[in-house]
Order: structure tokens, then C-alpha cells, then sequence
């Protein structure tokens, strides 16, 4: 008996009335994959130019105790 697509929306199970069963067990494989996106080569998205990431590069503890004693004499 061939299933494939009863159900219609292809999602990763098939409900039926009063059951349910996992598509890959059921079926034999699973959903259809959705197609990948392409990666950008560079790392400046749409996303990047409106909200530019606000981390600051990681101190050395050095540092920082040396600029908080120089703080203090201030």
C-alpha cells in the first residue's frame, strides 16, 4: 500500500482518526526537506546593518583590575 501524501501537509506525522504515527516509521522516510538558504559570504546582513551587535571584545583581567586602580587615584 503506498501513503505517501494521504495526509496532505507532509509535516513529520501522520494523524489519522484517533491515531497518530510517526512519519518515518510509518512511511519508511521522513518529510520532504525544505531547500537550504544560500550563506552570504560576508558577514553584513539586513539584520546586521539595522541592529549592529553591541559585544564588546573580551578584556584581560589584567586590564581591567589596572583600570579600575587608575579610576580610584582619579
Amino acid at each position: 500500500v503506498n501513503m505517501k501524501g494521504l495526509d496532505g501537509i507532509q509535516g513529520p506525522v501522520y494523524v489519522g482518526t484517533g491515531c497518530v504515527f510517526n512519519r518515518q516509521a510509518l512511511y519508511g522516510y521522513g518529510p520532504p526537506s525544505m531547500p537550504s538558504l544560500r550563506k552570504r559570504k560576508d558577514s553584513s546582513s539586513c539584520f546586521s546593518c539595522c541592529c549592529p551587535s553591541k559585544k564588546k571584545p573580551a578584556q584581560d583581567p589584567a586590564e581591567v583590575y589596572r583600570d579600575a586602580k587608575t579610576e580610584d587615584l582619579n
